[in-house]
């Protein structure tokens, strides 16, 4: 079964951080409705980052973030 991931590509300085929310979904399109209803979402990334210029949320499968952590990785970002 796929599940769903909440991920947060977080623009800081010319820098990106990744951060994957620890939750799963069953579906994209609930994870996808949770992330535009459920405002502390954007919250806990305002906080966690606070001196960035934006962000933005998507939703991965489990393959999909270990294919962007890999990919991260080879060009030295953070995760």
């Amino acid at each position: 079964m796929m599940m769903w991931f909440i991920v947060a590509i977080v623009y800081v300085a010319g820098d990106n951080y990744y951060t994957r929310m620890q939750e799963p979904f069953m579906t994209k399109e609930l994870c996808q409705k949770f992330y535009q209803t459920n405002m502390a979402v954007r919250d806990d990334v305002m906080k966690l980052y606070p001196n960035q210029t934006g962000h933005q949320l998507v939703c991965l499968t489990e393959e999909q973030v270990q294919e962007l952590i890999k990919e991260i990785r080879k060009t030295g970002e953070q995760v």
